[in-house]
Order: structure tokens, then C-alpha cells, then sequence
């Protein structure tokens, strides 16, 4: 809560700031810092992300409410917030009509089917449900010989065509026969640990 620890710096002004220009994604300058060293540290193969700041709207936004934000630090063509707190070496895709929403993977781990390049700005597969908003809130993307899915925000009971959707998704990445057909379930790693065969 802003001004509860007022050392952190995080003001009800920049509080205020956060909800009505930067959707209260990762914005603020310390919490991308802080984001980035633990990145740093965890080195993870693959990330999903929700509510990340998506740069290119800092062309909307008014210059009064750019200070201690990512705007302040930013133009166009720089890396987004989810390449910023990555580092190098990691592709990003994000859902159709997404941006906020978003996976990365470690290039050395492996790249997402048809995503060329260090950014692909609708790089999942994903498509918009009626009565849950615009854009993919549900996508998927393929790293060989890994399926991943991201299924971020309120619960499928908050918007029922959800379910259907991750249902449909989910069911579409099993091998025939269901789950036990696979022989090498993938298991993520820590700081570069073992890799599915």
C-alpha cells in the first residue's frame, strides 16, 4: 500500500500515477530494478508474465507522470519492460492484442515456433473470447519440444467462456493417449539444471 512503508519511495502520488496511466504493471523504476536483479539471480528457462508495462503506451502518457517510471528512461525502439528485467539472450512473445501479457524463454534453452527475432509483439497463439475484454487472455506458445501455456488474470468463474478456452487449449497439447503417453514430463530448471531429453 502506498506511504505504508514511506521509505520505499513509492508515494500516493505515484501510486495514483500507476493506476490511472501505467495499468499498475511493472513500471516503477525501483520495482524493475529489483525485478531485474532477481532475474539475475534465478536465471530461469522459461517466465510468463501479466500486467507488464507495455513501453510504446509511454507515448500517451504526459510528461508530469513519466518521473521515477519507466517512461522517464525511455524512446521509441528501446527494449520493453519484459527485455529490460531479462537481459540479453532471452526471446519474448506476448499474447495477440496483449501486450501486458507475455513469455520469455532462455535462447539458450530453446525459441518459440514461429517468433524470429528477440521480440515478437504477438508472438503467441491465442485468440479473444466474448464477455472477457479484447485481446488473448488465454495463449500458448511452442519452445521444442516444450508446450507452454499461460492463463493469467481472475478465475475461469469470472468470465465462463475461460474455461472453455483453457479446456479446449490444454486438451490440445496432450499427446494421444493423455498425459501418461508422454516419456519425458519437463520439469523447469533453477540455474541452468537438467533439460527434458
Amino acid at each position: 500500500m502506498p506511504d505504508e512503508h514511506p521509505d520505499d519511495g513509492y508515494s500516493a502520488e505515484l501510486a495514483a500515477y500507476s493506476d490511472k496511466y501505467y495499468g499498475d504493471g511493472l513500471a516503477w523504476l525501483p520495482a524493475v530494478e529489483a525485478s531485474t536483479d532477481f532475474f539475475a539471480q534465478l536465471r530461469p528457462d522459461l517466465v510468463t508474465f501479466q500486467e507488464i508495462f507495455w513501453s510504446e503506451n509511454c507515448a500517451d502518457i504526459p510528461s508530469e507522470a513519466w518521473t521515477d517510471f519507466v517512461c522517464s528512461q525511455w524512446w521509441e525502439g528501446e527494449p520493453t519492460v519484459a527485455q529490460r528485467v531479462l537481459g540479453d539472450g532471452r526471446q519474448v512473445a506476448c499474447h495477440p492484442g496483449k501486450p501486458d501479457k507475455c513469455a520469455a524463454v532462455n535462447e539458450d534453452f530453446g525459441t518459440f515456433s514461429g517468433c524470429d527475432g528477440g521480440f515478437c509483439l504477438e508472438g503467441l497463439e491465442g485468440y479473444e473470447l466474448d464477455g472477457c475484454g479484447s485481446g488473448a487472455r488465454v495463449a500458448r506458445g511452442t519452445v521444442e519440444p516444450v508446450f507452454v501455456e499461460h492463463a493469467p488474470g481472475s478465475p475461469a468463474r469470472h468470465c465462463p467462456a475461460r474455461a472453455s478456452s483453457e479446456k479446449r487449449i490444454t486438451s490440445s497439447l496432450l499427446p494421444r493417449g493423455g498425459p501418461s503417453s508422454a516419456s519425458t514430463p519437463f520439469q523447469p530448471s533453477r540455474g541452468g539444471g537438467s533439460r527434458p531429453g
